[in-house]
């Protein structure tokens, strides 16, 4: 059950850079409809990397990052449903070997694994888990701490929080 959250943000990844005209199959030179959900996808996702982008940051690329941090929120939606699913009539998945952990610190530690091995995927974290009300709100982070931003960048409507 762990794995949803796994299995949903590769595949979550992999949709979003298919809908942006990054990677989209377009061919130079092709009309395309004005309303193709590419253009206003790519929009949304270039002022999302505005909101994300340090100066300092040497590491980050700009063209397959914001898709990665975005796909965290619908990742974790999927996981938390099917945990739903799986879990009922349980209210809070656990596992007993760290059963001190709730099923949404699971998910962020599962996540997490997939990119702390380098640079990259260390600074990848660091700001997804800043720009992310779940991690904020399951690990309590506050002002001050490492993991907290006062104005946190949200690609997705994060508004209605209990599905």
């Amino acid at each position: 059950r762990i794995f949803y959250g796994t299995a949903s943000y590769l595949v979550m990844t992999g949709m979003m850079k298919a809908m942006s005209l990054t990677d989209a199959m377009v061919v130079k030179g092709q009309l395309v409809p004005e309303n193709w959900i590419g253009y206003s996808w790519t929009r949304k996702i270039e002022r999302f990397a505005e909101c994300i982008g340090r100066p300092t940051n040497d590491t980050m690329d700009v063209f397959t990052d914001p898709y990665m941090l975005g796909a965290v929120t619908p990742a974790f939606r999927f996981y938390r449903r099917k945990i739903f699913e799986k879990a009922y009539p349980r209210p809070e998945f656990r596992v007993d070997w760290v059963s001190d952990l709730s099923s949404t610190q699971l998910f962020f530690y599962s996540w997490a694994m997939l990119h702390c091995g380098t640079k990259q995927g260390q600074e990848l974290i660091d700001l997804a888990t800043k720009n992310n009300f779940y991690f904020l709100d399951s690990f309590k982070c506050e002002a001050g701490l490492k993991a907290y931003a006062a104005k946190p960048c949200d690609l997705w409507n994060t508004t209605r929080r209990d599905y």
